[in-house]
């Protein structure tokens, strides 16, 4: 199950996943200016690192300086120790309607769930999203202290998913500070990863929007391996079969809906009643009125039609 916006999103992701070698040269610099290294000096220098700060100074956005610091680490330019130490992040796990029914019914941990959707965004209720307690307590004048334990309550009630921070981490240069226009970046590698990022992108949306082909299929050529028969199972392959069926289908579909309406019915028992005989059709149709919320299984796993007078 997937919404267009899901796709969307999950480019947007791998293309911030990916930043430029102009966004590593400002992030570079911005770190010299961060600690006010001099050209030439600096190798060695180790400190402790506040991500939540050097961002706010520069305006910059958590999660992307992030991954830009890491491939600054991957060419050899600083080393970002985050063994023991990383930004706390939070993820809101309640669909939105459920999320507005709480915060009616909890005036107590309204404001924190307003602001936290005000500084970070419907991100939240898709991902985990890098926050910091401290920009929460500013915006509602009460202490850090107060934020996190009002965080943890939320926690607790599995309203949201917080992970604390640890103690700052610590960033250490390991050459001297260089020209922001003249860093050693490995263009190829570069590269490399953003064409397999976007290749691994491609496969899971070809997956998830293709209307033609076996998904297990697609499934194991993905992984190098073959079937030369399609599944049968999958949504693709059931629509398949149904088009390629759809009087026998439709025929099918009409005895069944007969039957369970007489009276609930074991499921072996239905079938044997029915005596079909492609019997590939009969649990497609199955799954497809069970799907459909037409039949349905009762208490002692008797299949039934449901009644719509009664289904509220």
């Amino acid at each position: 199950l997937f919404h267009t916006s899901d796709t969307e999103n999950l480019e947007r992701k791998a293309l911030m996943d990916q930043p430029t070698v102009e966004y590593l040269k400002k992030i570079y610099q911005c770190l010299a200016n961060y600690y006010q290294l001099a050209a030439g000096a600096g190798e060695g220098f180790s400190v402790d690192f506040d991500l939540y700060d050097f961002c706010n100074r520069f305006s910059l956005k958590l999660s992307t300086a992030h991954t830009a610091l890491k491939r600054l680490e991957e060419s050899g330019l600083i080393f970002l120790d985050e063994r023991f130490s990383r930004p706390s992040r939070l993820h809101i796990g309640t669909e939105r309607k459920k999320l507005y029914e709480f915060q009616v019914a909890n005036a107590k941990f309204d404001p924190v769930i307003q602001v936290l959707l005000r500084l970070y965004g419907a991100e939240l209720l898709s991902d985990y999203v890098l926050i910091s307690e401290s920009a929460l307590a500013i915006t509602l004048k009460i202490s850090t202290d107060q934020v996190k334990s009002l965080l943890q309550q939320l926690s607790n009630l599995q309203i949201i998913h917080y992970e604390p921070a640890s103690n700052h981490p610590r960033l250490t240069w390991l050459t001297v500070r260089k020209d922001a226009d003249k860093l050693p970046i490995d263009l190829k590698k570069l590269e490399f990863r953003k064409n397999t990022i976007l290749e691994k992108l491609k496969a899971i949306i070809g997956y998830v929007t293709t209307t033609e082909r076996c998904r297990q299929q697609i499934m194991l050529d993905y992984f190098n391996e073959s079937i030369h028969e399609p599944c049968g199972k999958c949504d693709v392959c059931l629509n398949r079969q149904k088009q390629n069926n759809q009087q026998s289908w439709n025929q099918l579909r009409n005895l069944i809906l007969k039957k369970c309406t007489e009276k609930a019915v074991a499921l072996d028992e239905l079938e044997a009643h029915i005596n079909t005989e492609d019997k590939r059709l009969f649990p497609s149709v199955i799954r497809e009125l069970l799907e459909e919320n037409i039949l349905t299984y009762d208490a002692h796993w008797m299949i039934r039609k449901v009644d719509k007078d009664n289904s509220a």
